[in-house]
């Protein structure tokens, strides 16, 4: 038994077919190109995000290391250290920080001052914890102290990854006798 199509259905049928299959064609290619466009769209906004985190990275690196050869040529905390005295060392060490947080967008930040043998003269945050040497797993300090210059780098420690700057201080004979070390830590809200 034989179909007889008219001449229109003969028409409409393979127009019919062609348009369903030009849809699906259609459609494939736009979830191709929706799936380019996508990564396009990340690739560029991974390369905004690296770029800012750069930024960042690097105006923490400079704010850390200007606010450490600032602190480390400081006359009162000089006077303080040169004199050994702990709780003038430490006030004006508050004072600092203070000021610090105040004055600049940077609020999580912590000072410590250093002996040339490594030991722990302040700690700004926990002034009861002093005297213990610190050399064997703070290389900035390390580096700082044998070369008699500003390093600024990133550290991990007990409190998290922050900039960490480190400054000779140099007492009155222009012998390092110390080392300021300021820490500022990367957190999501004013990283």
């Amino acid at each position: 038994m034989k179909l007889k199509l008219s001449i229109a259905a003969k028409l409409h049928i393979p127009i019919l077919f062609s348009l369903i299959f030009g849809l699906f064609v259609l459609i494939i290619l736009n979830f191709l190109e929706i799936g380019k466009i996508r990564e396009r769209v990340y690739l560029e906004e991974e390369k905004k995000i690296k770029e800012q985190v750069h930024s960042l990275i690097t105006e923490k690196k400079s704010v850390s290391q200007i606010a450490g050869i600032g602190i480390s040529e400081d006359g009162d905390l000089k006077e303080a250290l040169i004199n050994n005295d702990r709780n003038k060392a430490m006030d004006k060490a508050n004072e600092i920080i203070r000021r610090f947080k105040e004055d600049s967008k940077f609020k999580n930040v912590k000072l410590s001052i250093h002996t040339k043998e490594g030991k722990n003269f302040i700690r700004q945050w926990a002034p009861e914890n002093f005297g213990d040497n610190v050399l064997k797993y703070k290389k900035l300090l390390k580096l700082s102290l044998n070369e008699g210059i500003s390093e600024v780098g990133l550290e991990i420690g007990k409190y998290g990854l922050g900039m960490r700057s480190v400054a000779p201080v140099f007492d009155t004979n222009n012998e390092k006798n110390w080392g300021c070390r300021i820490y500022i830590r990367f957190e999501i809200n004013n990283f």
